[in-house]
């Protein structure tokens, strides 16, 4: 009887040790799921800061990108900009390279996430004062290109003006001919004098005479005076020794002379004479034409004929 109970005394014995046991490793098993609940929170908690973190970050590189865009969108040099808009400029730049240095360094996340939103709206307030300066500044300078287009048409049409008033002057200053003669000449019998003939093969020489006639406009000083006798075949007659050559028109044209005159305007009438002959040649007959140039530009013009 007595061996029978002690076994049992022993299991009863055994199972009071047991349970707290039990307990004991139940509740170190509760509080590590609670503690790893715990960790996964917080480690849920800090992956959401750093996110908002980036994502703040991120927003400021965005709004400097922006700012520098407004500077090459509208074309503008920042070397061009006034002192107040690259300081703004210079600021926002400034922020931006602080922004980094921050996430690479502060560890206090609150400190970083405080610094980060107070250079988030500064960067806000620079940014929007950019844009509406250099608008601003847009606005103006297509405004003042408008005005500087119609300055332009202004300046354009005065110097047509100028132009237009430049060549009435000049063809004023110019210096006119009058009474031009060309007279075909034969000898006299027995004589040294000449007389007027119509006809071709009595023709000896050309006289050509004309007057130089007075100008108030025109400036005192030598000028030139070209003839240029042109025969029915439309060449120009001429000798070496008539000093026959070229000169250059008013209009840029190399042309041919017979005959020149050099003399010194003095602000009164001038009377010329010239004389041409072919020596053993005879004149063609035909229709004759003369043509007076004073210093590059035609004078005046008269025709002959010969039979």
């Amino acid at each position: 009887m007595s061996e029978t109970n002690t076994p049992k005394k022993e299991e009863k014995k055994s199972n009071k040790l047991f349970l707290p046991i039990v307990i004991i490793m139940a509740l170190s098993l509760i509080g590590n799921v609670v503690l790893l609940l715990t960790n996964n929170s917080t480690k849920t908690e800090l992956n959401t800061e750093i996110l908002e973190l980036n994502t703040k970050n991120e927003e400021i590189n965005t709004l400097y990108t922006e700012s520098t865009k407004v500077v090459d969108l509208l074309k503008i040099d920042t070397a061009n900009l006034s002192s107040e808009l690259k300081a703004k400029y210079a600021e926002i730049q400034r922020l931006q390279q602080e922004n980094d240095e921050m996430m690479a360094t502060i560890t206090d996340k609150t400190e970083l996430n405080k610094r980060l939103q107070a250079n988030l709206k500064k960067i806000k307030r620079l940014n929007n004062e950019l844009q509406t300066e250099i608008k601003k500044l847009k606005t103006e300078n297509v405004d003042l290109s408008k005005k500087n287009t119609k300055l332009e048409v202004k300046v354009d049409s005065l110097k047509e003006k100028t132009i237009v008033l430049t060549d009435k002057i000049s063809k004023a200053e110019r210096l006119m001919v009058e009474y031009l003669e060309a007279k075909p000449l034969k000898g006299v019998f027995l004589s040294d004098n000449f007389k007027e003939t119509d006809k071709a093969k009595r023709t000896q020489k050309i006289e050509v005479s004309f007057s130089v006639i007075k100008n108030e406009l025109a400036k005192i000083g030598e000028r030139t005076a070209y003839v240029r006798i042109i025969n029915p075949d439309n060449q120009i007659l001429g000798k070496p020794e008539y000093n026959s050559g070229s000169f250059v028109s008013d209009e840029g044209e190399n042309l041919k002379f017979t005959l020149k005159a050099d003399f010194n305007y003095r602000g009164e009438k001038e009377d010329i004479s010239l004389e041409f002959q072919d020596g053993e040649k005879s004149f063609s007959p035909g229709k004759y034409k003369v043509e007076i140039y004073i210093t590059g530009y035609k004078a005046t013009t008269t025709t002959f004929t010969l039979k």
